[in-house]
């Protein structure tokens, strides 16, 4: 005569099956912590074996319009904007080289009053990304910081090499200090900031100030940043050039573009890192990322910046790749950069001095 199952029995049945249901889950996400070089989230794990699986499939070609069209759609995937409301005005003021487009955010609920302003400069090579592929990014910065959050469009290479970048970001610059921005924005705190190719311009930006005779900024945001375009030899290349989202490959054709005579390269405009002199320059935040090829350059930036006394503050993002900041549907680590960014801008003091 069969005997009806008790409830333990069933209990148990379901114990066991999600214990085998969570061993594979764990084994699943632990196979995406693993790199060649160590273990990073399993988010980042994620988005690096997604963009090896999708560039195996479909290369993306070496040539500006494709590589522009796929950055739009990586960062549509990774970036996601916060639920507080932000206003935008798009502007354009006179540049060298004609009117150039910037966007003004500012976080709905901020205090009333002139605010801090922050210039952004996006990355993507000085060939690719735009005000709009970064627009989460910059919503964060306004809604963290209370400022005015200043997007810059500037020209791209190849059509526009270096210096016409460099040109536009010192003309925002001057702009702002003008007060471009509005009555909402306060000249007298005007903050500069960029990621990777951005992070270069902020950095050439204040070096171009002070030999100008223009005030230095109220502070200077480095966002995984270019400084040395004239070698390609650092360990952080060597190791983490190939498979962790910025390949060395993209690299040197990113620095083609944008400087195609190579001995251009040494010059300080190019590559901020071999200016003769770092002193005198506004305070620095400085964020890196552990899995990076341009790792080792940013720390050599902030090293640089601090042996000529400037006040910095470095931080290396453990198990983070290149543009982590962007990436906040994968990566937790760029609230963190949000939230400390955001208290740099409204405070004027660097998280250790806080």
């Amino acid at each position: 005569m069969m005997r009806k199952a008790d409830g333990k029995g069933g209990r148990k049945a379901l114990r066991i099956a999600l214990g085998a249901a969570g061993t594979l889950a764990a084994l699943a996400l632990g196979a995406l912590t693993v790199t060649r070089h160590g273990l990073v989230p399993p988010g980042t794990g994620f988005m690096i074996r997604a963009r090896a699986a999708l560039s195996a499939l479909e290369p993306v070609p070496y040539e500006a319009a494709a590589r522009r069209a796929a950055g739009e759609a990586d960062l549509d995937i990774v970036a996601s904007p916060p639920r507080d409301a932000v206003d935008t005005r798009d502007l354009s003021f006179e540049g060298t080289g004609g009117a150039l487009p910037v966007r003004l955010y500012r976080a709905d609920g901020a205090a009333a009053g002139p605010a801090p302003v922050l210039l952004f400069m996006h990355g993507g090579g000085w060939v690719q990304g735009s005000v709009g592929t970064y627009d989460a990014l910059c919503r964060w910065l306004a809604v963290e910081s209370g400022a005015v959050v200043a997007s810059l469009e500037y020209r791209l290479a190849p059509e526009h090499p270096y210096p016409a970048a460099v040109e536009d970001a010192l003309a925002a610059y001057r702009w702002l200090l003008s007060g471009g921005a509005g009555t909402d924005a306060d000249p007298a705190r005007v903050f500069v900031s960029g990621d990777s190719a951005g992070g270069n311009l902020a950095a050439v930006l204040c070096l171009a100030a002070r030999e100008s005779g223009l005030p230095q900024p109220a502070g200077q945001i480095l966002l995984y940043p270019a400084t040395d375009l004239s070698r390609t030899d650092t360990i952080s290349r060597a190791k983490y050039g190939s498979g962790y989202l910025l390949d060395a490959e993209a690299m040197d054709w990113f620095m083609d573009q944008y400087v195609p005579d190579r001995a251009g390269r040494s010059d300080w405009r190019v590559s901020p890192l071999l200016a003769p002199s770092h002193a005198g320059l506004a305070p620095a935040l400085v964020y890196t990322a552990e899995f990076d090829a341009l790792r080792d350059e940013g720390e050599a930036y902030a090293a640089t910046l601090a042996a000529d006394g400037t006040r910095v503050a470095l931080r290396r993002m453990k198990g983070q790749v290149h543009g982590f900041a962007s990436t906040n549907r994968f990566s937790r680590a760029a609230y963190r950069v949000y939230r400390e960014v955001g208290a740099f801008v409204r405070e004027g003091k660097l998280p250790d001095e806080r």
